[in-house]
């Protein structure tokens, strides 16, 4: 049986990727907020391009291992989504997540958070194509998570986004990571 793992939990190889990707979309910012920050690996590679960092992370385990990897320089909270209410609107220049939104009940909750409080979003997140669904051999927790159609709800003509195929890892259903680029509101 072969199944589908998340090798990122509390620690993301690709941080140089997601960096790297985050500078050639946006250039340098002077904040950034990731949503679901695991232990801070995509954040302490973005600590030499941005003024601001700021972490949000749910689980207990993630959260010291976070804030021991980022240094003191970078903000970790414990909490998910709802903690963004403390922010003011458009307070950060970008704000991302990796495989994050895939596993929220209230996904469009958490994004319209995030949205709020950001001129643009990067997300890096499986989504939902043509006739996909969960097969019987890939674990619970994916069937009943992954592939939310992020494209389905994004239309407000304020909004400018697009999204690409940018396979992060494989899957047992293949290479199915995308790029999510959420411009905000001019």
């Amino acid at each position: 049986m072969t199944r589908d793992v998340n090798p990122m939990p509390g620690n993301c190889k690709f941080s140089k990727t997601i960096a790297a990707e985050i500078c050639s979309n946006f250039g340098t910012t002077e904040s950034i907020i990731e949503l679901g920050c695991g232990c801070g690996g995509n954040l302490a590679a973005l600590s030499l391009i941005a003024g601001e960092l700021v972490g949000i992370e749910p689980h207990p385990d993630n959260f010291p291992k976070a804030v021991k990897s980022v240094g003191e320089n970078v903000k970790i909270i414990q909490g998910d989504h709802t903690q963004l209410e403390s922010f003011g609107d458009n307070q950060f220049d970008v704000g991302f997540t990796c495989s994050v939104l895939d596993h929220m009940e209230d996904f469009r909750g958490a994004l319209g958070e995030l949205l709020r409080v950001c001129k643009n979003v990067m997300l890096f997140e499986p989504t939902m194509s043509p006739g996909r669904q969960a097969r019987e051999d890939e674990t619970n927790c994916w069937r009943i998570s992954w592939y939310h159609d992020y494209g389905a709800w994004l239309h407000d003509d304020g909004l400018e986004y697009f999204i690409k195929p940018f396979p992060l890892y494989s899957t047992s259903s293949g290479k199915l990571f995308h790029q999510i680029i959420i411009r905000g509101k001019p």
